[in-house]
């Protein structure tokens, strides 16, 4: 079977790229065929899990693992109750830091696939109402500590900050910012710098999706590594890159499939 992804053939290379540096890294774990970690900077673990769909399609996706003197916070769940289940026995096991608490960041697959598995071991889950309200109607499980944020607010939550700069490849996507690491991880409103495309883009606002990329780049200028949700970290370069990419978005976005939700 030929694999292809959901992006087109340019992510093929964007995964390749990903997998060999994963595999380079001596910090990096394999926890099956579709999950891995490895380090991104002391503390702090970039999980990925794949996705497959019919006619070949794989999809990797990114979350973080930060490791706290009191146990471990995750950033966005695996792709499914297995996969998460795998990362949160991997940082109880290996990082001795169990996973307390998780954070959501928006109501796709990618996103709270897991969160079935965290809150049936007890883990709260915490993120956007608005997350917590659009899993309710499309009959996924959401965060079950949700809190409110208005465009351009913030919400501290165990020294990480959450900012929420309006719709823009979802219409509840919030960013992550480790202060201490000058980390911030960008989810899915961010690409990587070997996208070619916005790739799913079925709940995306485009008019507002250019104002709430420079929000963040505004707000986080003293960041220094962005992690998007799917593809390579970069820096800054990566903003810019989305933002570029949305100028071009009349030629280069497709709806894609609802049913990828990524």
């Amino acid at each position: 079977m030929t694999i292809r992804f959901a992006w087109g053939s340019l992510a093929i290379l964007i995964f390749g790229c990903f997998a060999s540096a994963a595999i380079a890294d001596d910090s990096s774990t394999q926890l099956g065929a579709d999950v891995s970690v490895r380090r991104l900077v002391p503390n702090i673990w970039i999980h990925t899990s794949i996705q497959g769909y019919a006619g070949g399609v794989v999809v990797p996706s990114n979350g973080l693992i930060d490791e706290t003197d009191q146990g471990s916070i995750l950033i966005d769940t695996a792709w499914n109750d297995d996969q998460t289940r795998r990362i949160c026995e991997w940082a109880g096991a290996m990082l001795q830091k169990p996973v307390r608490l998780a954070i959501v960041t928006h109501a796709h697959n990618d996103r709270i696939g897991g969160v079935g598995f965290l809150l049936s071991r007890g883990i709260p889950v915490t993120g956007l109402k608005m997350t917590a309200d659009i899993a309710t109607t499309r009959k996924l499980i959401g965060p079950n500590e949700p809190f409110d944020l208005d465009a351009g607010q913030t919400k501290q939550i165990e020294g990480l900050e959450l900012f929420y700069p309006g719709p823009g490849h979802a219409p509840d996507n919030v960013v992550v910012w480790l202060s201490a690491e000058r980390v911030l991880f960008g989810g899915c409103l961010i690409k990587s710098a070997e996208a070619g495309n916005l790739g799913f883009v079925g709940d995306a606002n485009l008019k507002h999706w250019p104002d709430a990329v420079n929000a963040v780049k505004d707000r986080y200028a003293a960041a220094e590594i962005i992690v998007p949700g799917h593809g390579n970290p970069g820096g800054r370069e990566l903003l810019d890159h989305t933002l570029k990419l949305l100028a071009s978005a009349g030629s280069t976005t497709r709806p894609g499939n609802a049913e990828l939700l990524h």
